[in-house]
């Protein structure tokens, strides 16, 4: 009964749904910068750990429980998408990187990207991520093959200023969304 907030100029809350209480977050981030906590992305790990994407501080992993960061990766990109796949390993972008956190101990696994992306989503059936991003209004689809993370350019025919979702359906078609 609880639901995790981030927003672009409020930083981190949690509403707790049942006692319609909101608790705030950002005094444990102690972020030195003079802007506000930015979060872009959200997700929840195996452990019941926050993972908190945002616009420049990069991504830290919070208790909320015991209301204290347990780790910060300082990227100086938007960390616009993090996911978790079935095996419970956390995957986000960070500029040119794609980036895997092993489960056990964070330990994070650094792929190369060709592009900046935007946008993540697990493809279970074929056993890969995909991501999709722009270079000026030409939209790039690549894959990462999750056990041997080898990268597939995917080269769609299409343009788009801003390409920022991208989603599989009970088919395996990809879809995807743009501004």
């Amino acid at each position: 009964n609880k639901l995790v907030i981030g927003t672009k100029s409020g930083g981190l809350s949690m509403l707790d749904v049942s006692r319609d209480r909101i608790t705030n977050f950002n005094a444990i981030f102690k972020i030195k910068s003079e802007s506000q906590l930015r979060v872009m992305s959200l997700n929840q790990d195996a452990r019941g750990y926050i993972w908190v994407g945002t616009w420049n501080n990069g991504v830290f992993v919070i208790d909320p429980l015991g209301r204290k960061v347990i780790d910060h990766f300082t990227f100086r990109t938007p960390i616009l998408s993090i996911i978790k796949d079935r095996a419970a390993h956390i995957w986000f972008v960070a500029g040119y990187e794609l980036i895997k956190a092993s489960q056990a101990q964070y330990q994070l696994t650094r792929i190369r990207l060709p592009y900046v992306m935007n946008s993540l989503v697990e493809d279970t059936d074929r056993g890969k991520i995909w991501m999709v991003g722009n270079t000026d209004i030409k939209v790039r689809l690549l894959s990462v093959d999750m056990v041997d993370q080898r990268i597939e350019d995917h080269a769609p025919n299409l343009q788009a200023k801003y390409v920022k979702s991208i989603t599989i359906d009970r088919k395996q078609r990809i879809w995807l969304g743009s501004w």
